[in-house]
């Protein structure tokens, strides 16, 4: 039996176990001091170096823990308690997916309510593995993610947990590898809906479910109502903490969005991706020096982490200066190997090298107007083009035609500093009140 194929049975990091359960490890600290979650410390003196027997902690999960069968089952939303059963879904898993070149079905019986359901020793190191995979967050990271969750689905078709990491997943790949949102939000809602009906306490579950609502379907309503389920039941949850605060950003409530990416810090402190967050929100907050400062914290720690790189690009891009947008517009178009982002880095720098700011502007404006003409741009992102420019009729023109073709970038449109300079245009507001997410 070769290493890849050894069943897990004892865990050796507040990590593994916290991704065994499919929780924080503020969590499973906490359950270890306050329900007698079963973890051995190794002799030494150094507390932080554990380990738990998977025997020992299903034992107390269908016992004490908070999952033990027992436990009287909540009330499941309309949304989740009427879903018709044993429905497949369409996950993508093994490939690059730039080409998207292989999918696999599976399907689901499932059992809503069912809290102590223990998926075989495999499965479970599937899903640890696919969840640090997802913690990587690197194109390659995330493919690596969804052939785990895939591998763990197919040994247990049951496992909730597994189906929460593919909607985690598929939420970050239209952001970190060019797989189209028009796919990605919805197998991340339908991974989330099978998930929740296996186990509707899944707290980031629900979490990824509103990630989708919101940015994938406008839906405002329900992801604020999955966000604040997600947080009612594990308020130690950074994901659930972090994610909400980007939603809170977007609907531009940035002081409420400030003390979530704080929490969401203070029960992650070592997530790479938490601090990159906090310095765009801060920017987006109007607090650009502080988030800089924070951005390019991050970006020297890891400097090849994509987030930071993305979101120094997107705040200078907006106020400059042009030759660090520029910068990092280059690593980002290296990075991910696209030709079309390439092209415009090019015509950006020579846009730039003839006629300073705006040169750089108009140069990229005609890029993307000719990609936005064969559908391989959004309109959208040519009215932050023709914003930045000051030419306000044109931005609303194409701010119209974003909307009108429901495009995901609409729900930037309230923090999104490309259009400060219209803010109080009585124009923009009347364009901008035509997008109103449900």
């Amino acid at each position: 039996m070769g290493a890849s194929d050894r069943v897990t049975t004892r865990l050796e990091s507040w990590k593994a176990v916290a991704s065994y359960f499919g929780r924080d490890e503020r969590t499973v600290r906490r359950w270890e001091a306050e329900r007698g979650l079963p973890i051995h410390r190794l002799p030494g003196g150094n507390r932080s170096r554990i380990y738990a027997e998977v025997a020992e902690l299903e034992a107390w999960r269908s016992g004490d823990g908070p999952d033990a069968a027992g436990a009287p089952a909540p009330a499941q939303s309309p949304r989740h308690a009427g879903r018709r059963r044993g429905v497949g879904i369409l996950v993508v898993g093994g490939v690059a997916l730039a080409a998207l070149l292989a999918f696999g079905v599976f399907s689901l019986t499932g059992r809503a309510g069912s809290f102590a359901h223990a998926p075989p020793p495999e499965a479970q190191r599937l899903y640890a593995e696919g969840s640090e995979a997802w913690e990587k967050r690197t194109p390659g990271s995330l493919n690596q993610a969804l052939d785990d969750f895939n591998g763990a689905l197919r040994i247990d078709p049951n496992y909730a947990e597994a189906y929460v990491g593919l909607a985690k997943t598929f939420n970050l790949l239209r952001q970190y590898t060019l797989m189209p949102d028009s796919q990605a939000y919805p197998l991340a809602r339908q991974a989330a809906e099978h998930a929740l009906e296996l186990n509707e306490r899944l707290p980031e579950a629900h979490a990824a479910l509103a990630f989708a609502d919101y940015w994938g379907f406008w839906d405002e309503t329900a992801a604020r109502r999955e966000f604040e389920r997600a947080i009612a039941l594990d308020p130690d949850s950074a994901t659930s903490h972090h994610w909400y605060a980007t939603f809170l950003n977007s609907t531009g409530d940035f002081d409420a969005s400030l003390r979530e990416i704080r929490r969401a810090q203070a029960l992650d402190p070592n997530s790479m991706s938490i601090r990159a967050d906090s310095g765009f929100l801060l920017a987006q907050a109007g607090q650009p020096a502080a988030g800089i400062a924070t951005l390019k914290a991050v970006e020297a720690t890891d400097p090849g982490f994509v987030s930071p790189h993305t979101y120094l690009r997107n705040i200078y891009f907006n106020l400059g200066p042009d030759q660090a947008y520029l910068q990092e517009d280059a690593f980002l178009a290296d990075s991910t190997h696209d030709p079309a982002q390439q092209s415009e880095v090019v015509a950006a720098r020579q846009g730039y090298a003839t006629g300073g700011r705006r040169g750089m502007l108009q140069a990229l404006l005609s890029v993307r107007l000719e990609r936005a003409r064969v559908g391989a741009a959004s309109a959208y992102s040519v009215a932050r083009l023709y914003g930045l420019l000051d030419e306000k009729p044109l931005a609303l023109s194409w701010l119209q035609r974003a909307i009108a073709k429901r495009e995901t970038d609409l729900t930037s449109l309230r923090g999104d500093l490309a259009f400060q300079n219209m803010r109080k245009d009585p124009v923009f507001e009347a364009v901008a009140g035509e997008f109103k997410p449900a």
